[in-house]
């Protein structure tokens, strides 16, 4: 995973999730602020998948993050379900209530 401030030069940032070429990147998430590399060189040529950092607000300023659901519920409350957290320093898996708006990126699994 990389964080990037514009997307193919779009001006949208988020986070690159790329098909890992080698073993030790398989969940390796890299950012700007990080001193963590990938030990393969990847391009927007290699497979991979972009999430936008749709931001939210605490009525002073622009957060830019994102929050993605996943398709897995809590396995202790059918009320909750994991969802991906990230902004440019982190990201991480969460458990949240269901009530909340949050997007679905759908990927469908190539046969």
């Amino acid at each position: 995973m990389v964080w990037t401030n514009s997307y193919k030069d779009s001006e949208v940032s988020g986070v690159i999730f790329y098909k890992a070429k080698v073993t030790e990147d398989k969940g390796t998430f890299v950012c700007a602020v990080c001193e963590d590399i990938l030990s393969s060189e990847y391009t927007s040529f290699d497979a991979h998948v972009f999430l936008p950092a749709a931001g939210d607000s605490d009525g002073s300023a622009v957060n830019s993050m994102g929050v993605y659901w996943s398709s897995s519920l809590y396995e202790k409350s059918e009320n909750f379900a994991r969802r991906l957290y990230f902004n440019k320093e982190k990201t991480y898996w969460v458990n949240g209530s269901r009530d909340f708006g949050f997007p679905i990126r759908a990927v469908r699994v190539q046969k």
